[in-house]
């Protein structure tokens, strides 16, 4: 679901906004950003197609929640907020190009 152009783009983000001992990106949340990316889509919309992708049962809160466990490393505060967000309890992201 990667392209060049999206890799390029997080990559160089994240080089310019985080130093390595600051912390770590997860390579899950990497990949979200990608697809977001890619797709011009909205935070929710790239777990939708991320859960397509990975054969997730959308209709199943526990399969939801244990695919973001794993995924996020057990980081229940991640999970937590993307099951928000995918919800629809808490608004919505999407990315726009500065200019």
């Amino acid at each position: 679901m990667v392209t060049k152009h999206s890799k390029s783009v997080v990559d160089n983000l994240l080089e310019s906004v985080y130093s390595e001992t600051l912390v770590t990106v997860n390579s899950y949340e990497k990949s979200i950003v990608e697809i977001m990316i890619d797709l011009d889509c909205t935070l929710s919309q790239a777990l939708d197609v991320d859960f397509d992708i990975h054969n997730i049962d959308k209709t199943s809160v526990v399969s939801l929640v244990d695919y973001l466990e794993r995924r996020l490393n057990q980081d229940m505060y991640k999970v937590n907020l993307m099951m928000q967000i995918y919800t629809n309890q808490l608004p919505d992201y999407k990315l726009k190009p500065l200019i």
